[in-house]
């Protein structure tokens, strides 16, 4: 984002014939847990035109270009926009779900979740506001792990998905420590194991091979490797013999893969010695 932003800046100015800041503060982001939180932001962000009285209404939004709403309404097309990982959450069927999303949309209550994506942690998950007393009485620099999971801004959602990103922040402060060697040492025993637990050969695993069972035992690598012992998308997609971009959201499906594979986790990490 600060490569793309600063690209466009200085073309901005250069076009314009000015010096200076063009954007006011950095870029910023927060990580979000998706089934309790991704269908409120996709709605709060897109009503922001009509909030902003840019547009009039829900129906003229739905074809106004720049925001994603047009795109999900089919009115426009965008190769990088995902539709339908949105649209499948109200139907299989596009019109249903469109028709659906419009009502999404259109409900009177979206004003009064505004405050939920601004806070952070475990208070806001619990449907309330933090207290006058809560926020004076914090302690940014503490190191208790509660304190951390009430008030971390970054996270937005509960109070298991708090807890779980700090422990996947912390190992990937441990990755950090590990020599490039040793990393690559994980990640290929992490490959070996399940190839020979998911009955498939271990260069279709490393290759473009999509196969549903295999394309699964690599979503199920992902997943060990990034949630468990904290290594980058980078990391995994180099050992994979993928781009890093093509498997991240994928990987969240790896725990369930290896549930039904019937594979304990735990005893795949024994076996590389990581506990």
């Amino acid at each position: 984002m600060r490569r793309l932003l600063t690209g466009y800046a200085t073309a901005y100015n250069h076009r314009h014939r000015r010096v200076g800041h063009l954007f006011q503060n950095r870029y910023w982001s927060k990580v979000v847990e998706e089934e309790e939180y991704l269908l409120g932001l996709v709605r709060y962000i897109h009503l922001n035109p009509v909030r902003a009285k840019i547009v009039s209404d829900i129906e003229t939004l739905s074809t106004f270009k720049w925001t994603g709403h047009a795109t999900l309404m089919g009115h426009a097309t965008y190769k990088f926009q995902d539709t339908d990982e949105i649209l499948s959450r109200f139907s299989k069927r596009a019109s249903t779900a469109r028709s659906k999303l419009v009502d999404f949309m259109s409900d009177p209550d979206a004003e009064n979740e505004r405050w939920v994506f601004q806070g952070g942690g475990l208070v806001r998950s619990m449907g309330r506001r933090p207290s006058i007393e809560e926020t004076i009485s914090r302690k940014p620099n503490s190191k208790r792990k509660s304190e951390r999971q009430a008030f971390d801004e970054r996270i937005l959602g509960g109070g298991k998905f708090v807890e779980a990103l700090l422990e996947y922040e912390d190992k990937q402060m441990s990755q950090r420590k590990l020599s490039p060697v040793q990393r690559d040492q994980q990640i290929c025993d992490i490959i070996r194991i399940i190839a020979k637990l998911a009955d498939v050969e271990i260069n279709e695993l490393m290759g473009q091979t999509k196969r549903r069972n295999v394309a699964e035992a690599r979503w199920a690598v992902a997943w060990i490797a990034m949630r468990k012992l904290g290594m980058t998308a980078t990391d995994v997609g180099r050992a994979l013999g993928m781009g890093p971009t093509s498997f991240v959201r994928r990987a969240s499906r790896g725990e369930k893969i290896l549930e039904d594979l019937g594979i304990e986790v735990n005893d795949i990490l024994a076996k590389i010695g990581h506990q």
